[in-house]
Formats: structure tokens, C-alpha cells, sequence
């Protein structure tokens, strides 16, 4: 026996030393550059793989179908979506009752022996030497259970919730890619004139001094041109740097690459950004957005979770019931019988702690009139934000058809001048500065026209407006999806 315990200790003791040793050389582990570097590189790869090429030219509402399937942020919800589901699926599993299977084998060097009561001097074994045992038990604790149930309602309620945060996200995608899309076709349809013309105005300038220092004009009439001029020039260019930054951002709205080549599709100008059949008065936009809006939902979800929260709380201050019964079995031969069942309950009730579960209830009803209060000044912010988006939109449409009669005359003007012109500077720097001016009002119409777009979206937004309401997967091509939104919409 000494000869095998032996080797044993001496196992025990090396691996306590290296138990030891590994602990102390635990230290900070900085990550080196190649492994940022491999990181970088799995993370870019991930970002844009598996998903359709963009071929052709891109309309609107492939553009929203690629922002829905693709953005990052629509993937990290549906990811929340899909773990609520597992929690809920959890709390179901932890109603079930516990069955416990057992099983062993032991043995010993000698059997177990007793002197025999009725004969002192003789010695009575009551077991064998080897023995099998095996059991199946089972339990259910009925307070646990009640506990269990009310928790899955309210895990349940969380994945609902876990929706309408997904439905909010997908609402605030689909706004702003409608956005940067306007905004980034009215770059492609202008910023390709605009930059050469800036050039033009650049050189008027310089012919406008020049004429000046040759007194072919008034120093005051140059300097007038030239103030007129650079302001033009200064609008145009705080214009642009507007639509510059437009088609980024719908390439990172669709998830594509930052430096792809897209063009975008001439869409149909439509005589509103508004569905067919979209209310017109205040308050049936209010009444739409009281019911519609995702965050609103949300709080009814939050609602129902905190009176299940009062139920469960009234639920631990019933006594404990647990119930038992199990399937025994032991091979020891001694044993009159080698299998038998056993069935118990048994009832527990910490009386002294009713009291603070009683204030358990309290807080419960206190969280629960904390939760209608959050959601009445909810409702009253989203009529204030309704009423708002409404006062925009209309503002928006009166800023467009600014805008439009504001194009239409400058053309005008410019057309007149330009077959009015003479062989005098003074006639070709009036002419420069009345084309200006009308490819200033044509920036400024269609970034009035994208505002337009956007206020529609605001307002469609405000009253919670589901773009997908008809849609019943994602899992479908880009233009299959584009489709369905284009009837959604």
C-alpha cells in the first residue's frame, strides 16, 4: 500500500509546483501588430462577404433592400432578436420538473462486517465487496415552477421587444438612405458641371481685374461683379461640400465598399414622398403614431413585464411545495430487495422573511406606476415630434416650390443674356454672373428636393410607418426585396 501511495504524492506535489509556477508568469498580453493586422483583415472580409454585387445602375429602393439585408447596424438587431428568442426558449425549459439518473460502481479491499447481536463472538457481513447502484429521481418544486412561468411571459415580452427595436432600426435605415440617395443623385447630376464652371468664374475674376487695372470699366463696376462673383462662388462651394459627402455615406448606409463605383439610376420624380392614402390631419398622424410607433409598443411590453413582475413577486410569499419520487436499485446481495421506489413532499415556509418579500410586491407596483408615467410623457414627446415633422414637411414643400420658381428664372434671365450678349467684358461678365446664379439655383433646387424627400421620410417616421409592413422575410434577392418595398411604399 506504502509502495502505491507513493508514486501518487509525488504526482500530486510535481503538478502543484507547476500549478504554481504557470500562475506566476500570468501577465499583460499585448496584441502585436500582425495580429491587429489579421484582425483588420478578417473583419473587412466579413464586413462585405456574402452578399449580392451591385450590377448596373441602383435605384432607390434597391438601395433601401441593400441597406435592410446588409447594414451592420440591422445585423447586430437581428442578432439581439435572435438571442431574446433563445432566453425565451430557456425560461420555457426551466419549467420542466428535474429527472436525475444515477449510476456507480464501487469496491473496497475487504467487506463491510459488524459483530452479530445475538452471537457477540460471531462476525456478520452486510455488504459485498463490489457493489452496482443506480437511480432515477424525480423532483418538482411548485413554487420554482410558478416562478418559471411568469419569468418565460416576461422573457417573451422581451423578444417582442427585441422586434420593435429592430422595426425602429429598419425605419430610421430606410429614412436615411432615401436621404443620402437624393442627396448623392443630385451630386452626380451637378457636381460634374459645377466644377468646371467654377473654374470659368475663377478666370471672370481674373478678367474683371485686369479690365479694372486697363480701365476698360469702372474700378467700382469690377469690384462689383467680382464681390457678386465670389459670392456665387462661396455658396456653390458650401453646396457642394453638402453633396459631396453624400455618396459615402449611402455607400456605408448599403454596406458596400467605401471606394465602389455605383451610378445612380434617374428615379421618377413623384408629386409626393408620401404613400397613397396617407392621412393629412393632425390628429389622425397622431393617432397613428400613438399606435404604430415602435418605442410606444415597446413601453406596453415594459408595461405587461412589470405587472408580471408584481405576480411573481406575490408568488414568493407562498410556501415552498417540493415533491419527490425516484426508481432505486443496489446489487448488494445482503439486500432483501435489490429494487425499490420511494415517493415524499415536503412544505417550506420562511415566515419570518413575509414581511420583506411583502415589500418586494411594493416595489413591484412602485416600478410598474413608473412605467405608465414613462410611457404617458412617451406619447405626449412623440405628438409634439408628430406635429413637428408635419410643420417641416409642409415647410419643406414650400421651400421646393421656392426653389423650383427660383431655377426656372434664373434660366430665364440666363437665356436672355446669353443671346443678348455683345462683344464688350462688360456683357460677357454679366452673362458669367447670370450663369452662376442659375447653377447656384439648381444646387439649390435639388438639395431642396432632397430635403423634400427627407421631410416625407421624417414624417413617415414620426408616425411609425412600417416600409416592410408587407414583407414577411429578408431572405429573398435585392431586387426581390426592392420590389416589395417598392409596394410597401
Amino acid at each position: 500500500m506504502q509502495l502505491l501511495t507513493r508514486p501518487i504524492l509525488k504526482y500530486l506535489f510535481i503538478t502543484s509546483i507547476s500549478i504554481i509556477i504557470s500562475s506566476c508568469s500570468l501577465g499583460p498580453n499585448v496584441i502585436t501588430p500582425q495580429q491587429r493586422s489579421e484582425r483588420i483583415h478578417k473583419d473587412f472580409h466579413a464586413m462585405f462577404s456574402r452578399q449580392e454585387a451591385i450590377k448596373g445602375s441602383l435605384n432607390i429602393y434597391q438601395a433601401m433592400a441593400r441597406a435592410i439585408k446588409y447594414n451592420l447596424d440591422i445585423r447586430v438587431k437581428s442578432m439581439e432578436e435572435a438571442f431574446s428568442l433563445v432566453g425565451v426558449k430557456y425560461a420555457r425549459a426551466t419549467m420542466l420538473p428535474s429527472i436525475v439518473g444515477t449510476a456507480g460502481y464501487t469496491t473496497r479491499d475487504n467487506s463491510f462486517s459488524v459483530l452479530s447481536p445475538t452471537n457477540p463472538g460471531v462476525i456478520s457481513t452486510t455488504e459485498d465487496r463490489t457493489q452496482r447502484e443506480a437511480n432515477l429521481q424525480f423532483s418538482w418544486n411548485v413554487l420554482d415552477f410558478g416562478i418559471s412561468y411568469v419569468e418565460s411571459k416576461q422573457k417573451a415580452d422581451l423578444y417582442l421587444i427585441s422586434q420593435e427595436r429592430k422595426r425602429k432600426i429598419i425605419q430610421q435605415v430606410i429614412r436615411d438612405t432615401r436621404y443620402a440617395y437624393w442627396r448623392a443623385w443630385a451630386a452626380q447630376q451637378l457636381l460634374g458641371e459645377v466644377k468646371p464652371f467654377r473654374n470659368e468664374i475663377r478666370l471672370a475674376i481674373r478678367q474683371s481685374e485686369k479690365a479694372s487695372d486697363e480701365k476698360l470699366i469702372s474700378p467700382a463696376q469690377a469690384a462689383y461683379y467680382r464681390a457678386e462673383l465670389w459670392q456665387t462662388y462661396g455658396e456653390m462651394s458650401t453646396l457642394e461640400a453638402q453633396l459631396i459627402k453624400a455618396k459615402p455615406e449611402l455607400m456605408a448606409m448599403i454596406n458596400a465598399r467605401p471606394n465602389s463605383k455605383v451610378t445612380l439610376k434617374q428615379p421618377l420624380l413623384s408629386n409626393s414622398p408620401l404613400p397613397k392614402g396617407f392621412p393629412k390631419r393632425t390628429t389622425e398622424l397622431q393617432t397613428m403614431a400613438l399606435h404604430d410607433r415602435p418605442e410606444l409598443r415597446e413601453e406596453d411590453y415594459r408595461y405587461r413585464i412589470s405587472l408580471n413582475e408584481i405576480n411573481k413577486a406575490w408568488g414568493k410569499m407562498f410556501p415552498n411545495i417540493s415533491i419527490n419520487s425516484g426508481l432505486n436499485y443496489d446489487s448488494n446481495s445482503f439486500l432483501v430487495n435489490n429494487t425499490w421506489s420511494d415517493f415524499g413532499a415536503q412544505l417550506a415556509w420562511d415566515i419570518l422573511r413575509i414581511y420583506t418579500k411583502y415589500q418586494g410586491v411594493k416595489v413591484a407596483k412602485a416600478e410598474s406606476d413608473v412605467a405608465v408615467l414613462r410611457r404617458m410623457a412617451l406619447s405626449m414627446a412623440i405628438i409634439t415630434q408628430v406635429k413637428i415633422a408635419e410643420l417641416r414637411y409642409n415647410q419643406a414643400v414650400t421651400d421646393l416650390k421656392i426653389a423650383r420658381n427660383l431655377k426656372e428664372n434664373r434660366y430665364q434671365y440666363f437665356y436672355h443674356v446669353n443671346n443678348e450678349q455683345k462683344a464688350n467684358l462688360t456683357d460677357e461678365l454679366t452673362m458669367i454672373n447670370a450663369k452662376a446664379r442659375w447653377y447656384l439655383a439648381k444646387l439649390i433646387y435639388y438639395l431642396a428636393y432632397a430635403e423634400w424627400r427627407n421631410a416625407g421620410g421624417q414624417l413617415l417616421d414620426s408616425v411609425g410607418y412600417d416600409p416592410l409592413y408587407s414583407i414577411t422575410s429578408l431572405n429573398v434577392s435585392v431586387n426581390t426585396l426592392s420590389r416589395q418595398i417598392k409596394r410597401s411604399l
